[in-house]
């Protein structure tokens, strides 16, 4: 919800490129495929989420050009 406070003390802007996850560190940028378009993108991990999977900002959603309601699989590259 737009201007609710994220884990890491921020307000949620469905604007931005971010994500929620359950047990990636708060601050990580990773990068996250939508496996059947191709289409890629950087996601700062500022938040925490209950759900298994990634909550993804409304933004980033758009930009990997998901189906509105669906739940696609997704391949998700983290650097150490």
């Amino acid at each position: 919800e737009k201007g609710n406070t994220t884990t890491n003390g921020e307000l949620y802007n469905p604007e931005e490129l971010t994500v929620a996850h359950s047990n990636i560190a708060i601050g990580s940028i990773i990068f996250i495929e939508n496996q059947e378009n191709g289409r890629g993108i950087y996601v700062r991990v500022n938040d925490r989420t209950t759900e298994s999977g990634l909550k993804l900002s409304q933004k980033a959603y758009e930009v990997l050009a998901f189906e509105t309601g669906s739940r696609p699989s997704v391949t998700i590259y983290i650097e150490n």
